[in-house]
């Protein structure tokens, strides 16, 4: 009996015959379906075995061959117009026979250049006498002329120009140009109350009377100079400078609207009239001129 590890080796061998024999056939192998009721596909045939298949030759194209050359379309030339030959029309000449005479053509006379009179001829042909003279309307005067004796009437005599007399220069007499003051200012009343307290030494401005928020004006154009606290007695004071020589001072206002060192226009609010630093809303408005205190009466425009 044949050991068991003999058996193998000879499978062993067995099978890699096989397996060499397989690689070196060229059939392919068939494939078997075993499911049942089915029946396996026929396999299409090897390249070997299936004859060639005819394959269709197509004639040769022929290729349009490029003109190296510019192709330029050649026109015949027109042929030239023809022109139609028209008939001469020729006219018979009259000839005249020699002995008839031949007509001359009548020239005028050339022109003499007139001559111009020399001033000799022209001083000979001037009549000096007799002159005439003019004499005043009289019956002597035209009867003698009338007459044509010669006799010269008598002249009159000769009277001396009238002078003319002209009348004097009335001159007009100018009014006197009123000095214009140039520091001058275009003053408005600064609220539309009515005066309670008049300029006196102590006072120093006019006192006027009106309600908490009266709207107070500038009454004049010109740039803020102080705002605030003023003195005692002025409460709460704004001061306008105008000019070089005039300001004026606002006192006892509620609420100040403007800003020190703004510029102002003439009836433009700057503050509200109010009871600061005193016993009743009222404004206090002064006017100083260089300084020194004026009546405001004296510039402000007349109430109506």
């Amino acid at each position: 009996m044949l050991s068991v590890a003999r058996i193998l080796r000879i499978g062993v061998v067995g099978m890699m015959a096989l397996v060499v024999a397989a690689c070196g056939s060229s059939v392919p192998a068939s494939i078997a379906d075993r499911k049942p009721g089915v029946a396996s596909p026929a396999l299409p045939p090897s390249a070997a075995t299936k004859p060639a298949t005819p394959v269709p030759v197509t004639p040769p194209v022929a290729v349009p061959q490029v003109p190296t050359e510019p192709q330029v379309e050649v026109k015949p030339i027109a042929a030239p117009p023809t022109i139609e030959a028209r008939p001469i029309e020729v006219r018979p000449i009259e000839v005249r026979p020699p002995t008839a005479p031949v007509p001359v053509p009548e020239t005028a006379p050339p022109a003499i250049p007139a001559q111009k009179p020399s001033a000799a001829s022209l001083r000979a042909e001037l009549k000096t006498e007799p002159r005439a003279f003019k004499a005043p309307y009289s019956d002597e005067a035209l009867a003698a002329m009338q007459r044509g004796d010669g006799r010269e009437a008598s002249k009159p005599e000769a009277r001396a120009p009238a002078t003319e007399v002209k009348p004097p220069p009335v001159t007009i007499a100018k009014p006197e140009a009123v000095p214009v003051d140039p520091d001058a200012v275009d003053w408005m009343w600064p609220t539309g109350g009515r005066v309670i307290e008049s300029f006196e030494a102590n006072a120093k401005g006019l006192a006027i009377a009106g309600r908490l928020g009266d709207p107070v004006m500038a009454a004049g154009g010109g740039r803020v100079i102080f705002i605030g606290n003023g003195p005692p007695g002025y409460g709460q004071l704004v001061i306008i400078k105008h000019n070089d020589t005039f300001i004026s001072a606002y006192a006892h206002n509620s609420r100040i609207l403007v800003k020190e060192g703004a510029a102002v226009k003439r009836g433009q609010k700057i503050a509200e009239v109010g009871a600061s630093d005193t016993d009743r809303p009222k404004l206090h408005f002064e006017i100083r001129r260089a300084g020194k205190p004026v009546d405001p009466a004296a510039h402000l425009p007349e109430r109506r």
